[in-house]
Parts: structure tokens; C-alpha cells; sequence
């Protein structure tokens, strides 16, 4: 799937703790304050976390709404398609780019509330702790 050429991404070789994709399909009207709401969110467990928003093809102002995203903060970044390829393409192209230890997705219209990121984040650490003892003392994770 092509992507906007500008590359509004982080370097791939850096790895996070935290990614989030969200899809958007003409989310001009939403984007700003979605994107806001995410991040206060995830910054209540991690500082060290990335925002990628895919545009799956719009023909709004919403790649306007991404770019400006970026511009105001370096852990936000963007892909552009192409063309709409559908929302399950366009979170598929956001995890392949993402550099996080654990993904988080979202809609652009917070149909899933940001609320619930810290939630996802502290139960993920108490998996990936448990995980990590069982293998220290033999046991085989799952």
C-alpha cells in the first residue's frame, strides 16, 4: 500500500513502549480533538509512546488535520493511502510501521474510549511481569 512520501514517521529502528494506530476515513471535523484526548490519556502511564494515524484515502481536510498533528508533536505521526483501502488495511499499515512493545488500536471517532488506555496499559504490564517471571523460573509462558 502506498503511503505519503513526506514520511511523517519516527525512524523505524527506535522501539517504544507504546503504540497507538488510529484509523481515519474523513475525520477532519473529529481529528484534533481525538488525537488530544488519546494522548492525555496514554500519557498517564508512559511518556515513551507514538500516535500514528493512518488516512485511509480521504478527500477531506483530514491529511491537513495529520500534518498539523505532527508539526505540534513528535510522537504523533502519520501514513497516507492512497486510496480508501478500508479501515482494516489502513490499521494493518499503521501496526507494520509502529514501533511500539505493545499496540493499542482506536477509531479516530473515539468509538473506543481513551479512557480505558491506561486500563489496557496496566494489565498488558501485569501479563508481559508474569510473563517474564515464568520464563526466569522455567515455566513455560503461554
Amino acid at each position: 500500500m502506498p503511503i505519503d512520501p513526506a514520511g511523517l514517521s519516527a525512524p523505524a529502528a527506535s522501539v517504544c513502549e507504546l503504540s497507538l494506530v488510529i484509523a481515519a476515513f474523513h475525520e477532519a471535523g473529529v481529528l484534533g480533538d481525538s488525537v488530544a484526548a488519546i494522548a492525555r490519556s496514554v500519557a498517564e502511564v508512559t511518556a515513551d509512546y507514538e500516535i500514528i494515524v493512518v488516512d485511509d484515502g480521504s478527500y477531506d481536510a483530514t491529511w491537513t488535520a495529520v500534518t498539523a498533528a505532527h508539526e505540534a508533536d513528535a510522537q504523533f505521526c502519520g501514513l497516507r493511502l492512497s486510496r480508501n483501502f478500508g479501515k482494516d488495511a489502513a490499521l494493518s499499515a499503521g501496526i507494520e510501521r509502529s514501533r511500539g512493545r505493545a499496540i493499542v488500536v482506536l477509531d479516530a471517532g473515539l468509538q473506543h474510549p481513551p479512557a480505558l488506555i491506561p486500563e489496557l496499559y496496566r494489565a498488558w504490564k501485569r501479563v508481559r511481569k508474569s510473563s517474564t517471571a515464568s520464563n526466569a523460573t522455567g515455566r513455560k509462558s503461554r
